[in-house]
């Protein structure tokens, strides 16, 4: 599993993931799109490489990966999407099986360790150090603490 935070700019990811019953570090779960949209995936890996390639090279909206409903596939794929083109706040949206979700807010997480992660942003942390919270009070997030900015 996964956590994915944003906040000031900024998103942050765990670089953990599974293969099977091991688990790996250095997993990519940002990008940043070409119209300078952030990006962050959880679920499975063969989703978020595919969402990842379609938002790095091409972010076509008519042609943006369909994630598939938890179950199909056992994973939970979703899709931390944030605009920022020099407004106040920023434009934070969910991608889902069920559609598109838009938030007005100064930060969001989600993923495994999104509770945690939301806390430690109320509580005033940047979006890196939130999934580092999570990777300390959860059990689903590890690796390395990465991140991207607009």
């Amino acid at each position: 599993m996964t956590t994915i935070a944003y906040r000031n700019g900024i998103m942050a990811a765990d670089s953990g993931g599974w293969h099977g019953d091991v688990g790996v570090t250095g997993a990519c779960k940002l990008v940043k799109g070409r119209d300078g949209s952030l990006y962050g995936v959880t679920g499975s890996a063969a989703q978020c490489r595919e969402f990842l390639e379609w938002a790095r090279y091409e972010e076509a909206i008519d042609r943006r990966p369909k994630p598939k409903p938890v179950g199909e596939d056992r994973s939970s794929f979703q899709v931390l999407w944030v605009q920022n083109w020099g407004t106040i706040r920023p434009l934070i949206r969910i991608i889902c099986h069920e559609g598109v979700e838009e938030y007005d807010m100064e930060y969001f997480a989600i993923g495994a360790g999104d509770s945690v992660a939301m806390g430690a942003m109320w509580a005033g942390a940047s979006a890196e150090d939130a999934v580092r919270a999570a990777i300390a009070h959860g059990s689903s997030s590890f690796g390395e603490v990465k991140t991207i900015g607009h």
